[in-house]
């Protein structure tokens, strides 16, 4: 079963942006739910609604570290958690979760441009251009959310 990145609508939001900005243009994704797998669900759903709290933040630990979901699945959870680390400007896991995201699959273009984000956020603008860069290449879903 595929767990829905909400995180796709969370892309690439400049660590810049106002708060309510931030909210507005990172809102939309649907989720979809994982039999079996409530901590994943509810993860999935508050990065969905642009929720990020330290609670919604567990639940993907919790996950991550107890659900047994597939290779696939935890890759979607670390960029929802991420996506989430992104919004309340914790640089530096926002970066780690990008980065396993991206060991799981490092074809998804949408957690090169999350890690873009990540990059701009800790103050590594070049090291974001290659990551936006890939993310284009690839053709990242949202293309717009790259400028």
């Amino acid at each position: 079963m595929a767990l829905a990145t909400a995180a796709a609508a969370l892309l690439a939001t400049p660590a810049w942006a106002a708060p309510s900005d931030l909210a507005a243009r990172t809102r939309g994704a649907s989720a979809q739910n994982v039999f079996g797998a409530p901590r994943a669900n509810a993860c999935a759903a508050a990065a969905s609604a642009g929720r990020a709290t330290e609670a919604a933040i567990d639940d993907c630990t919790q996950a991550l570290n107890g659900e047994g979901l597939s290779k696939q699945n935890k890759g979607l959870i670390y960029i929802n958690r991420g996506a989430m680390h992104l919004r309340l400007n914790n640089g530096e896991a926002t970066l780690a979760n990008f980065d396993a995201a991206l060991t799981i699959n490092p074809k998804s273009p949408e957690a090169h441009l999350n890690r873009g984000a990540a990059l701009v956020m800790v103050k590594k603008p070049g090291l974001a251009v290659g990551a936006i860069t890939t993310a284009l290449q690839m053709g990242v879903r949202d293309p717009h959310k790259a400028y």
